[in-house]
């Protein structure tokens, strides 16, 4: 059961995600031109939840290997020399991601320090910064298990998707 937990974490926190930015989007746009009252709180908020949706899906898209582009660029290429582009996309990533790790810390810890906090309400502006590093660090770990699946069920040297 933890397990399955742990492998659809994202997947848990982005389905109430989605119907929460839903929700919201509708509230706005009745609220804006049918009632005509205007709230600017619903807009910034969005704005917050939406990075959080982006950085929660990106990590379920490498998990489910399905960047269409990154898959479209593998079938295309030899079989051969797809493991060998595998792998090195793979720590492509893992390198990146730790890059922007350390680059979003820095300025998220600028930003709480600083206690800057959102226009709109009343929260903290890293709380929408938070997502960066937490989002990489779930790209990072699901791209090494990536590795690990296609190392254990294809064989080291046979990531092509099946």
């Amino acid at each position: 059961m933890l397990k399955k937990m742990l492998g659809r974490f994202e997947e848990y926190l982005v389905w109430p995600l989605m119907a929460t930015l839903s929700g919201l989007v509708f509230l706005q746009v009745v609220a804006r031109y049918a009632l005509h009252i205007p709230m600017p709180w619903i807009e910034e908020l969005l704005r917050v939840l939406f990075i959080w949706l982006i950085m929660l899906s990106s990590s379920i898209g490498i998990k489910r290997r399905a960047h269409l582009g990154l898959t479209t660029i593998m079938a295309a290429m030899p079989p051969k020399v797809q493991p060998f582009f595998f792998y090195l996309g793979s720590l492509a990533v893992i390198i990146t991601c730790v890059i922007f790790v350390s680059a979003t810390v820095d300025i998220m810890m600028i930003q709480k320090n600083s206690r800057q906090m959102l226009i709109s309400l009343p929260a903290p502006i890293y709380l929408s910064t938070l997502a960066l590093p937490i989002g990489y660090v779930l790209i990072a770990v699901r791209t090494i298990e990536s590795i690990f699946t296609a190392a254990k069920t294809r064989g080291f040297f046979n990531v092509a998707r099946t």
